[in-house]
């Protein structure tokens, strides 16, 4: 067993006998005075994490044209920096585990969606997750998440308490996608879900599940001191298409649709009132990160975007994300072209709080790369290439799906379950739209046969090196 920075053990007891659950932390010292005009050595920082919404459904990327209205977002990204290349895994599961382990699916076993009412599979408690990281910082770092968990299920004994015992101090909201309940089978949603509260207590509520989600994060983060984690994970616009609450949207929501785009302008509506819902001197001290989980959903998709190459795939559109930044020292009104991943998140933010990644993780590999140099330069290319991969079911195997890309700035490999692979110049044909290169002569340019060889050769070293290591229990 991987040594943790905190005894699981511990947790367990406290949480048996109550100790745990219902308590909240000591509030921590007041922060040190900052100068306005620097950045804080030790930020709080805000990780905003949408759900099935796709570069094509956040206006100011000027994907599609009938965009639902996110005045939100795009009022952020002209606040801070907005990449135009930043990737997920192609469902939300996946990019869950990446985005707090820094480690790619195939190694914790969550490549694919978790069915929470039907599996006895969770995220290790062996794994060491990014609260737990900042939680060693020079500084601790105190940690919430209000939300979407999925990473764990109903059929494991404690589903209720595995963020806390993944290492956040305080969570509440739901375990899965709205849908589910702990009996078993469909039927709810936005309006009536079963929601995990602070206590560790399971209860069905009909708060609107977006506007509940801020409340929770406007609750908590008012009271548990600095620096701080805090994730807010949403569940929209995750399906089922429930037309939101009348105040938080503006277009026709008379289709499936347009009460997806619906549900994304009413996110957008309240990730407004999250922000402006911090106290200005705290948000001054707090890096705001924006990211999506994977693509739009195939039945939200429009032209031009392929619907075939949405989420659950590793096209473009299935991986490619929303991604922006807001905070102390990031230039505003910026964009930048680096290559960044949500691997990259944890060693990234443990880069900016100051952590010996290292010492923490000891034997623990990890594939993220810190990408905080980009987030002060928007002319830094960020990473050389990035890997994406869709592995169905979740577990470590044997997969009925094992599909595979790699990109660098110009060029991308698919390398499909078969074998069958494909090769784009994404400088030409953004979304895979166009002509794939590989002919039975070989890619059609010396320049483009030679970066096919480059990715051909890395993606089979990543195979290799993902495939050495040891399943974990």
């Amino acid at each position: 067993m991987r040594t943790k920075p905190r005894s699981v053990a511990l947790l367990l007891s406290l949480s048996s006998s109550g100790a745990l659950l219902g308590c909240r932390p000591e509030p921590a010292p007041d922060p040190p005075s900052i100068d306005p005009g620097a950045p804080p050595e030790h930020p709080n920082v805000l990780v905003v994490l949408l759900d099935d919404v796709g570069i094509d459904h956040v206006s100011t990327y000027g994907v599609d044209p009938a965009a639902p209205p996110t005045p939100t977002l795009d009022a952020l990204a002209s606040e801070g920096m907005l990449f135009h290349n930043a990737y997920a895994m192609p469902t939300c599961t996946a990019t869950r585990s990446v985005l707090l382990t820094g480690r790619h699916a195939r190694r914790t076993g969550l490549g694919s969606v978790l069915w929470t009412d039907s599996t006895e599979l969770e995220l290790s408690l062996d794994e060491i997750t990014l609260p737990e990281v900042l939680a060693q910082a020079p500084i601790p770092y105190r940690s919430g998440l209000a939300g979407k968990w999925h990473l764990s299920g109903f059929l494991t004994p404690t589903f209720s308490m595995h963020p806390r015992l993944s290492g956040f101090d305080w969570y509440a909201g739901s375990i899965g996608n709205l849908f589910y309940t702990i009996e078993g089978g469909a039927g709810l949603g936005y309006y009536d879900w079963e929601k995990v509260e602070a206590d560790g207590t399971l209860h069905r509520t009909q708060v609107y599940a977006t506007t509940d989600t801020v409340d929770d994060s406007l609750a908590q983060i008012a009271v548990m001191g600095e620096p701080f984690l805090f994730v807010t994970s949403f569940n929209a616009a995750h399906t089922p298409f429930h037309t939101p609450p009348e105040h938080l949207y503006t277009i026709d929501a008379d289709t499936n649709l347009t009460r997806f785009d619906a549900a994304v302008e009413a996110l957008d509506t309240e990730i407004g009132r999250l922000i402006d819902g911090i106290d200005p001197q705290v948000r001054a001290r707090t890096l705001i990160l924006v990211v999506g989980d994977n693509g739009t959903p195939d039945l939200a998709v429009t032209p031009p975007q392929n619907p075939n190459r949405a989420k659950g795939t590793v096209y473009e559109g299935g991986v490619r994300v929303p991604m922006l930044a807001v905070g102390p020292g990031v230039p505003a009104g910026t964009s930048s072209e680096a290559l960044v991943s949500v691997v990259d998140l944890l060693p990234t933010l443990a880069q900016l709080a100051g952590v010996d990644l290292s010492a923490v993780l000891q034997d623990v590999p990890i594939d993220g790369v810190s990408f905080l140099p980009a987030l002060y330069d928007p002319d830094h290319p960020g990473r050389s290439h990035i890997y994406t991969e869709d592995i169905v079911p979740v577990g470590f195997g044997p997969y009925t799906t094992d599909d595979r890309s790699l990109r660098d700035a110009r060029y991308k490999l698919i390398r499909f379950t078969n074998g069958h692979e494909e090769f784009y110049d994404l400088s030409t044909t953004p979304f895979e739209e166009g002509e794939d290169l590989i002919t039975p002569e070989g890619p059609p340019t010396d320049e483009a046969f030679a970066a096919y060889k480059a990715l051909s050769a890395e993606l089979d070293a990543i195979a290799l090196e993902l495939a050495s290591e040891p399943s974990l229990p």
